[in-house]
């Protein structure tokens, strides 16, 4: 077995290249006592792999999505549940369409009429935007959970 060098005994470092205290690009010899002229390029880093999972990125997109979908249903309960007023008369609700009768005495029924079958149209296309979030929501998911 070989005897350590004599720096080492002392607890100094081993002789060898060691990154230059003034230069970050530069190594220095140290020869056990002394540090010396001699230098040479700092190796390049190595580059670290990290395995980032796209799981993370799947589980948020798939939470917006049921924000997406909640807020469709607080538009569809708006749409539905409130009354629609055309030409400052009430004609009712999408639930509660009221009397086109009474509404038709005032020459309006055609307007109000409109007005509820925009209503109901809007009702349906947020009620349709509510399945296709809630739809994309649960594929992210289910993907989410495979790439894991």
């Amino acid at each position: 077995m070989t005897e350590p060098h004599d720096s080492v005994k002392k607890g100094r470092p081993a002789p060898g290249f060691y990154p230059d205290h003034y230069d970050p690009n530069l190594w220095r010899y140290w020869d056990g006592q002394y540090w010396s002229a001699e230098t040479k390029p700092a190796p390049a880093p190595t580059p670290t792999v990290t395995h980032r999972s796209n799981a993370n990125a799947y589980y948020v997109i798939a939470r917006v999505m049921g924000i997406l979908a909640v807020s469709c249903i607080a538009v569809i309960a708006l749409l539905i549940f409130t009354d629609v007023r055309a030409a400052g008369t009430n004609c009712g609700s999408v639930i509660n369409s009221g009397s086109d009768s009474s509404i038709m005495s005032y020459g309006e029924a055609w307007i109000c009429k409109a007005a509820r079958d925009s209503r109901e149209t809007w009702s349906f296309v947020a009620l349709g935007g509510c399945v296709l979030f809630l739809i994309l929501g649960a594929v992210i998911g289910r993907a989410g959970d495979k790439a894991e």
